[in-house]
């Protein structure tokens, strides 16, 4: 007969589950305030200061829950990784979702000092008091079946209208009515708190309830009451008033297959309100995060920005109480998951995304982000043993996706009301004022003498050789600008030219694989057809160099259109979104033109065509490029989808360098599309006639054809 044999923890394991595994007291004093909000309570008090013995400080936190009998706070609060809260999933008396469910979040006091007391009490109960010495889990010969703590009931009223709690209250103005409610004291601090410290706990402790909508209050308040020295950080924790009143705002609710319905809102002067929907997803599979929702306010830090969102606030002081609350935090079932949101943590990426295009994106420091997550809709999401975030599994990974591509909605919105367009100035207009060459005729007419004449004739042609300089700087200036943006195009464009590649090469694998024949020889002319057609790509890139090189680039060939724009088609990347179907039309035509041009062009609407198709909620996805000769010196290539199309708010923006909704677009197709249009005469415009009822690209060229 086999034996059995029980697990007998260690004392020590205490320490594990408790101060060793929780990075800081902030996260530890979290813990316990949830605990606090699971009991139903309406405020819970953090007191902080001499400790009533005369020695040393002690922490209290105390809340107005329902409180614990004898035996609740026995078998219940001394029941580790108890299953109470994983059978009932919402609190006793307010129905609110249990934030706890591993029954280890009590032992956080362990991490706050060397003694707790609990003092608790059910209405209509006994109070009763739990003595803990965590230093006696510290003894390695003892087993936690050794360990033994003093309870007590019936003997302390520091619940009652006369006690302890009451006169903590008091000193920190909180009303309350009744003798229950859970008291902890923490003594024998690990070590003082210092102003940073207690700074770092308020702001924690300021994000740590979901924001209440507009016209409401949070059922739960969480008061600090501290020493003279910490004064300026004492009270009703909330938000600084002007961060509930952003420059731009995005609301969006996102149901479990990615479909959002967007609303924008602000205190920019130009910001009309409004709202849209647009698919997030763009996978070939559901996600699987489930459904949530988002608030994202931004501001601008500049002077300008500062003045609109707060005027009676300085700029450095501005920017030091946004920093404070910067960041994006997650909340679930209407309190906060760290460490989302911290400072330092940048879970989407943002800061990295700002280094690559400074103008469009927005940084941590600028942003105060939440998202709304729920135990029952989201079971996917769970949390890491540590209680600090959510394991980096693949729900994670969508739900990052979609909050960067909102993101990146609130972005645009900004964007778009930031640029301001400026006349066209005549070349040199900047320097019109820059010269004297007329003085000489003004004096002249007055009568001047020759020699006064004569010096500011010299000067003036001093000036003129000065400007010239000056303008000839400039040149290089500008020609160094042009060369990052075509650094920038071949990286955006050498992308686009390997990823065919990569996937025509997975195809030919894979049908080795099989041992397929007929589908290796297809597969292989296919991948030897994309690597000639990519190579010519690649080969134009780098002919955009040669200007600032000082080669001189080749003429344009006598090529035939179709056979250029089927190359096109065939160097996309379909795997943006395989269901769709691409169509061509038009004549065989004869034109004039560097066919690596015009490949590059077409490849980039298409491109663009199949990524928005691929969020769309079409089921036949359709894109459409035509070919026409309008007149004999002109040509035009459409390309049209049946997607979701542009969203008028930023028509007049799209063919910005560095302007995109796509969460992690570099915003250069469309701009690239336009330079080469201005190469041979022509245009890129965004059809008002969109032929399939999506966007709607007209590519017109007019010169060599």
């Amino acid at each position: 007969m086999p034996e059995s044999a029980p697990f007998r923890p260690r004392a020590r394991i205490v320490g594990t589950l408790g101060a060793d595994l929780i990075s800081s007291e902030r996260v530890a004093l979290v813990e316990l305030v949830k605990n606090a909000y699971d009991a139903d309570a309406t405020t819970c008090l953090i007191a902080y200061g001499p400790a009533e013995s005369g020695t040393g400080r002690e922490l209290v936190v105390l809340d107005d829950g329902h409180g614990m009998t004898l035996d609740e706070l026995t078998s219940g609060w001394l029941d580790l990784a108890g299953t109470a809260k994983v059978k009932t999933r919402l609190s006793e008396s307010k129905g609110r979702p249990l934030l706890g469910e591993k029954g280890v979040g009590r032992l956080a006091a362990s991490r706050l000092g060397s003694e707790l007391m609990v003092t608790t009490r059910r209405r209509g109960h006994e109070e009763c008091q739990l003595m803990i010495d965590w230093a006696q889990f510290r003894n390695p010969d003892l087993y936690l079946d050794q360990i033994e703590v003093a309870v007590t009931t019936g003997e302390s009223d520091d619940l009652g209208p006369y006690g302890r709690a009451s006169r903590l209250r008091d000193e920190a103005g909180v009303e309350h009515e009744g003798s229950y409610g859970t008291m902890l004291t923490i003594t024998g601090e690990t070590q003082a708190w210092t102003h940073d410290d207690v700074a770092e706990i308020q702001r924690a402790l300021q994000r740590l309830v979901a924001p209440a909508t507009v016209g409401t209050r949070s059922d739960f308040r969480i008061v600090l009451s501290l020493p003279s020295e910490f004064e300026d950080l004492a009270g009703e924790v909330g938000p600084p008033q002007f961060t509930t009143a952003p420059l731009y705002r995005l609301r969006a609710t996102v149901d479990e297959s990615g479909d959002a319905v967007i609303e924008f809102d602000g205190q920019h002067p130009d910001l009309v309100p409004r709202s849209k929907t647009r698919h997030l997803w763009t996978a070939d599979r559901k996600p699987v995060c489930g459904p949530f929702t988002v608030e994202i306010r931004a501001w601008d830090l500049d002077r300008e920005g500062i003045d609109l969102a707060a005027p009676t606030m300085g700029v450095r002081d501005f920017r030091r109480q946004l920093a404070m609350m910067a960041g994006v935090s997650m909340y679930r079932d209407g309190f906060r998951l760290f460490p989302y949101g911290e400072r330092g943590d940048d879970w989407l990426g943002l800061d990295l995304r700002r280094v690559n295009q400074p103008t469009m994106r927005v940084s941590n420091n600028q942003i105060i982000g939440f998202v709304f997550l729920s135990h029952s809709r989201n079971p996917l999401l769970q949390d890491q043993s540590n209680r600090e975030g959510l394991i980096d599994n693949v729900a994670y990974d969508d739900l990052r996706t979609m909050v960067t591509t909102l993101t990146a909605e609130l972005e645009a919105l900004r964007v778009s009301l930031r640029r301001r367009e400026k006349p066209a100035e005549p070349t040199g207009g900047l320097f019109d004022n820059l010269t004297i060459d007329d003085l000489p005729d003004v004096l002249r007419s007055h009568g001047a003498k020759a020699e006064v004449i004569a010096e500011v004739e010299r000067r003036a042609e001093l000036i003129s050789g000065a400007v010239q300089v000056v303008k000839d700087t400039l040149t290089r200036f500008q020609m160094h600008a042009t060369l990052g943006q075509l650094v920038d195009r071949v990286v955006h464009e050498g992308r686009n030219a390997i990823a065919p590649l990569r996937n025509k090469a997975n195809l030919l694998s894979r049908a080795v694989e099989r041992s397929d024949d007929n589908a290796i020889t297809k597969r292989r002319d296919e991948l030897l057809s994309t690597v000639e057609s990519q190579a010519s790509l690649l080969g134009a890139l780098f002919d955009g160099l040669d200007p600032l090189s000082g080669r001189k680039r080749g003429r344009p060939a006598n090529v035939n259109a179709m056979r250029a724009i089927n190359e096109a088609v065939r160097a996309s990347d379909t795997t943006l979104c395989p269901t769709a179907t691409i169509t061509v039309e038009g004549n065989d035509t004869r034109v004039r033109w560097a066919e690596s041009d015009i490949i590059l062009a077409v490849v980039n609407l298409i491109n663009n065509a199949l990524y928005w198709l691929s969020g769309s909620g079409n089921r036949d996805k359709a894109v459409r490029v035509t070919f026409t000769r309008v007149a004999d010196d002109q040509v035009l290539i459409r390309v049209s989808d049946n997607g979701p199309g542009v969203d008028p708010q930023y028509e007049g923006h799209i063919f910005d360098p560095y302007f995109s909704l796509k969460s992690n677009g570099v915003g250069l197709g469309l701009s690239i599309v336009g330079s080469i249009a201005d190469n041979y005469g022509g245009a890129l415009t965004l059809s008002e006639h969109p032929e399939l009822g999506g966007a709607s690209f007209e590519l017109t060229l007019g010169r060599h054809v």
